[in-house]
């Protein structure tokens, strides 16, 4: 029990630091213009990173989970969803266009799963060669 929480809040703290770096940088790199289009490329761009990150998130939470790793990338992937949906709730002075909150929050989650389907088959190619190793 205590493992699979360990599984699911390291996949949270990947996800967290990886994201919240990635858009420290992004932000250093490309000042902040007050323009839609830069608003729209910028927001498309912390989408694409973001699914990246999430999966890596979902990927590292099923390696580290022994038993049912895609049940575990899940529960990360509803904690994400949720934690998005109340986040997008929230008034916002500027709010963002209508397709970035639900490709972040439906995608993201998503792509949680994603990567602990991957995580998931990695594992079990890991144990299958483990079993294939002839015992002395």
């Amino acid at each position: 029990m205590v493992r699979s929480i360990l599984a699911v809040v390291a996949g949270f703290i990947v996800i967290t630091v990886t994201m919240t770096g990635a858009n420290l940088l992004s932000l250093r790199l490309v000042p902040p213009v007050p323009t839609n289009a830069w608003q729209s490329m910028f927001l498309l761009a912390n989408v694409t990173y973001g699914f990246i990150f999430k999966a890596l998130g979902g990927y590292v939470t099923a390696l580290l989970s022994r038993r049912h790793p895609i049940v575990h990338a899940s529960v990360l992937g509803g904690v994400i969803l949720l934690m998005s949906l109340v986040a997008f709730s929230l008034p916002a002075p500027n709010p963002p266009p209508f397709w970035y909150p639900l490709l972040s929050t439906v995608g993201g989650a998503g792509s949680v799963v994603f990567g602990g389907y991957i995580g998931a088959a990695q594992n079990s190619r890991r144990s299958a060669g483990m079993a294939a190793v002839p015992q002395s």
